[in-house]
């Protein structure tokens, strides 16, 4: 497990286009790390779509998101960028490298809630065009997979680490845009901005932060 503080594991991985990407490389950017399932995996690419509204607002603002699937880089390329085409760095890491790295935690209701939630959740998926499919190789390790997330400075220091409790957990907009400089928060009062620091209405905040679980 990684924890506040620790340096950021360095790691290597490619990208859609087979291009390698060492988190080293990235040195001096303040910069989004998150493990997620398998490229196919519905309710990620749900959260990740969620997490695209606030790509314009994070990389004025010098944040650079990196999306890790357990999925080798042309399943990430079919599903993840076929589907939600996000602007984020998507890398493929089908050997579950980076997820030992990191400490990624595992459970067994990874396998039955997701299907849950899919069905609870239909509706919103097909609006978003998100289709389920087969993790593929390793299925169970890929569907027991949690997320997690961590935000790490221009050092390369962990500054902030959430490890899902539920497999749609996902690290609040609050707590990323805590991450922003100070002198790069916005300030502009619009209703329509992403900053939590502008929203006047809490409940605005938590309809529109990408966060989605499911009741116990």
């Amino acid at each position: 497990m990684v924890n506040i503080g620790d340096r950021a594991p360095d790691f290597s991985l490619s990208d859609t286009s087979g291009k390698k990407h060492k988190l080293s490389d990235y040195r001096g950017k303040r910069i989004l790390l998150s493990l997620q399932k398998f490229a196919g995996c519905p309710v990620c690419l749900y959260n990740l779509d969620r997490l695209k509204e606030q790509s314009d607002y994070l990389r004025n603002r010098g944040i650079l998101v990196i999306c890790i699937f357990s999925s080798p880089p042309d399943a990430v390329a079919r599903w993840v960028d076929g589907q939600v085409k996000t602007p984020f760095l998507l890398l493929g890491d089908p050997k579950f490298k980076v997820y030992d790295l990191y400490g990624a935690e595992y459970s067994v209701r990874g396998i039955w809630e997701p299907t849950v939630w899919c069905v609870k959740n239909f509706g919103s998926l097909k609006k978003l065009g998100v289709k389920p499919v087969s993790p593929g190789k390793n299925t169970l390790r890929k569907m027991r997979l949690k997320p997690a997330d961590f935000l790490i400075d221009e050092e390369g220091q962990v500054v902030d680490v959430h490890y899902a409790e539920k497999f749609s957990d996902a690290i609040s907009f609050e707590r990323i845009d805590a991450f922003v400089p100070e002198n790069m928060k916005c300030t502009c009062d619009s209703k329509d901005c992403l900053s939590s620091q502008c929203r006047k209405n809490y409940k605005e905040i938590q309809e529109n932060s990408f966060i989605f679980g499911m009741d116990d």
